[in-house]
């Protein structure tokens, strides 16, 4: 597991870009992408901990239920829980 700044994380604009708090990460606006662009990444990276959270949880949901999920669902929610669990 990796010991990444657990959340909640925070997306907010100011007049150069868009921070992510707390400490996490900062996106300046006027590169190749629009000022909507840069927000709406933000946002996604700011709701990292609560989508790895959620996946976490819908994976033991399946697995203590047996819910008949397709293997590649389950696939894809382990390598998305994998990757943010890559240090």
């Amino acid at each position: 597991m990796s010991n990444h700044t657990p959340g909640p994380w925070v997306a907010k604009t100011i007049d150069h870009g868009v921070r992510i708090e707390p400490s996490i990460a900062w996106m300046g606006f006027g590169s190749a992408h629009p000022r909507e662009t840069h927000v709406a990444n933000a946002n996604l990276i700011a709701a990292a901990p609560d989508l790895l959270s959620a996946l976490k949880a819908a994976k033991a949901f399946i697995e203590i239920y047996k819910v008949d999920f397709s293997d590649t669902i389950l696939a894809t929610i382990q390598s998305a829980i994998n990757k943010a669990n890559t240090p």
